[in-house]
């Protein structure tokens, strides 16, 4: 009879940085509490964690797989937390350019895995838990890189990269939170970034979902029969193969929900947003088929242009409708469609090498990159006085004036 643990043994390998770590390989059952520390782990048969077992993940691991292995969470926790300045990292066990046969499988949450609870003020409290990861170079079966079975882990701050069927799957996985992730250079089929199906209460917040590739054209963030989908503060560009693709017409989706922190949807192509539901004849954003697309900065302050990245009922009054209007303008901190003194106070007060902390659309950070700073004033000043489409381009005399008005701000703040 099998015994239902990890399998392991111990060799040493020299790291790139010439610093030997221990390897130990494992496969196999874990069925007792398990702690890998922060050494390479090479897998060479696949994990499933079992009898409600615990695998605790250190800052710093490596967690290299053999083609085609995965690590599966099938009645336990996995708690994966790796630190900012130390992930965790699941990768491939290849050296040099990696090819689609070198490719691992994925990690999978089924249904008996533990679900992450939080509490009042949404902190994680227990549960699975996948943060400040990188997992990269999956997808060798036809997974996507992080499958989620009828399971509700909490996914958070982990880049997830260079997979080769797509980065996040759900599948009725309700009430999920997607939380400060960044899913880029993917490659799959429906949802090359984020597949959701079946699964309703997902939060998307503070995400980038960039230069995927869906190959079928079912973009980077997909969903069928998803209600309750809430997108917020993030960003969805240059993706190939649509940004977002919306499935059926039992798919809601709320792409900006706030517009204090609005989502950018810009530059995928062929359209930044493909709406497939069937047209429900009722004429407001909540309605069934439809789409609110609301308060989302598309790249353009032009209506035209962003009704050319749009495919719904006004291309083919078969599908539901994409609403589009207010949409978001850079400058424009309180969201009402104007850029003005307003604004400006609200930049100088959050610039930050005065104010440190991350920043969002509301405090001047038009560029999602959690700072405010000169980029964001002169895109500010690119807009000054804006009302309706196209907005003016200040002069170099205007634009001059702009910035030592928040200079001036800014000192303010200072001797305050």
């Amino acid at each position: 009879m099998r015994t239902l643990s990890a399998i392991l043994f111990c060799s040493v390998l020299l790291v790139p940085s010439s610093v030997a770590r221990a390897v130990t390989v494992v496969g196999g059952m874990i069925a007792s509490d398990t702690h890998w520390v922060a050494d390479t782990y090479r897998v060479s048969q696949s994990i499933l964690i079992v009898n409600d077992a615990t695998l605790t993940i250190d800052p710093g691991a490596e967690i290299r797989f053999d083609p085609d292995m995965r690590l599966e969470v099938a009645r336990g926790t996995l708690v994966a937390r790796g630190l900012s300045s130390n992930p965790i990292r699941f990768t491939a066990n290849a050296t040099g350019p990696i090819g689609d046969n070198d490719r691992w499988d994925c990690i999978r949450f089924s249904d008996e895995a533990a679900d992450a609870t939080f509490d009042g003020n949404k902190d994680y409290l227990a549960g699975s838990i996948l943060e400040y990861s990188v997992v990269e170079w999956a997808g060798g079966l036809g997974t996507h890189a992080v499958d989620l079975q009828i399971a509700r882990p909490y996914i958070a701050s982990n880049s997830i990269h260079h997979n080769g069927a797509g980065g996040i799957n759900l599948d009725y996985a309700p009430s999920v939170r997607l939380i400060g992730n960044t899913i880029t250079d993917n490659t799959g089929l429906a949802g090359s970034a984020i597949r959701i199906h079946y699964s309703n209460g997902v939060q998307i917040e503070g995400s980038i979902l960039s230069d995927n590739t869906s190959v079928n054209d079912q973009g980077a963030l997909y969903t069928y029969t998803a209600d309750d989908l809430i997108v917020r503060d993030s960003v969805i560009t240059n993706n190939v193969g649509m940004g977002v693709y919306i499935g059926d017409e039992d798919s809601n989706l709320v792409l900006s929900a706030d517009s204090a922190t609005p989502t950018a949807v810009h530059s995928n192509g062929p359209y930044n947003i493909y709406n497939n539901a069937t047209f429900q004849d009722v004429f407001y954003p909540s309605g069934l088929g439809n789409m609110d697309a609301r308060n989302v900065w598309w790249g353009t302050t032009s209506g035209p242009d962003i009704a050319a990245g749009i495919y719904d009922y006004i291309d083919n009054p078969n599908m539901g409708i994409v609403f589009y209007a207010p949409f978001m303008i850079p400058g424009d901190t309180d969201a009402n469609v104007k850029v003005d003194i307003v604004d400006l106070t609200a930049l100088g007060a959050n610039w930050s090498t005065l104010s440190p902390g991350d920043k969002n659309w509301s405090q001047g950070d038009f560029n999602y990159d959690r700072t405010v700073d000169i980029v964001d004033l002169t895109a500010l000043a690119a807009n000054w006085s804006f009302i309706g489409d196209p907005p003016p381009v200040p002069e170099p005399a205007t634009l001059s004036l702009l910035a030592l008005g928040g200079l001036a701000i800014m000192r303010r703040k200072r001797r305050g």
